[in-house]
């Protein structure tokens, strides 16, 4: 039983350990997300969707167009930016200090990182991609930023977090395409999952690949020393803990949108089909 010393030193403990945390203001926070550009990525998530749903759908040639613009059409009413970016506020606010926040808002907000945050988002972009490609063999031959590219892949495991998102994406629109395809039947999640696992290695491959060549694309005109004081940042505790925090908390929220939309849309399916 605890006497009355120790419930004392307990309540200071407490009362210092509050004073210590600060939760993040929701200005602050804001902030951080625009200027780090999660933002913008969280925004592009229901599109992404709808141009992986067409690339799975249209080539099977089985699928009315009809049903192919009412499956996406219900994208927008399952997966919703706004939710998935009250998610990571969430988890950030859980997760973060206050004065952790405003470490990272002077980073985003300085004139390296907002030059560093727009070279990669536009790096991102369709036209990027197609450029990153086309320049993939002068890009590797840049040792020195694919090594620098290499550590932040490690540092951050970019490559399994974006398995993961293709994973979580990849099983909706798998579930979707074959209920079009075969509404009286239950896709199997484990068929998918068979899919997959056939190809994983393949794929993780051929994504590491691209995630390496963005980040060469990326950080091409940045300075010995820019590159120096960028890692800097990334290696320091409040950056781990936000890009953890943020991951972790947009998986979570992307499986949970892309399984209400799966499930809502095979209900739509199944009943046009009872109807006809």
């Amino acid at each position: 039983m605890l006497n009355p010393v120790k419930v004392i030193a307990l309540l200071i403990t407490f009362g210092l350990s509050s004073l210590s945390w600060a939760e993040i203001d929701d200005q602050s926070l804001n902030k951080i997300l625009i200027s780090s550009g999660i933002t913008a990525q969280v925004s592009q998530f229901p599109q992404l969707i709808k141009q992986g749903l067409n690339s799975a759908a249209r080539p099977n040639q089985q699928i009315p167009d009809s049903v192919i613009n009412l499956m996406a059409s219900t994208v927008d009413d399952s997966i919703l930016a706004s939710d998935i970016l009250e998610a990571i506020k969430l988890s950030i606010k859980h997760s973060l200090t206050q004065d952790q926040a405003l470490q990272l808002l002077r980073w985003y907000e300085s004139d390296l990182g907002t030059k560093i945050t727009l070279a990669e988002l536009n790096a991102s972009s369709k036209s990027a991609f197609k450029q990153i490609i086309k320049e993939s063999k002068s890009l590797l031959l840049n040792t020195k930023l694919v090594d620098f590219a290499r550590r932040i892949d490690t540092l951050y495991a970019v490559t399994d977090s974006t398995m993961d998102m293709q994973n979580i994406s990849g099983a909706g629109i798998y579930m979707v395409v074959m209920t079009a395809l075969r509404p009286s039947n239950r896709a199997s999640i484990a068929q998918y999952n068979t899919y997959l696992n056939a190809s994983r290695k393949q794929l993780r491959a051929a994504i590491e690949q691209v995630i390496i060549l963005s980040f060469v694309y990326s950080y091409k005109d940045l300075s010995a020393q820019q590159l120096s004081d960028y890692e800097v940042f990334l290696t320091k505790k409040a950056t781990i803990k936000f890009h953890r925090s943020v991951v972790s908390s947009m998986n979570t929220q992307m499986s949970i949108s892309v399984a209400k939309w799966a499930d809502s849309l095979m209900l739509i399916l199944r009943q046009q089909l009872h109807q006809s």
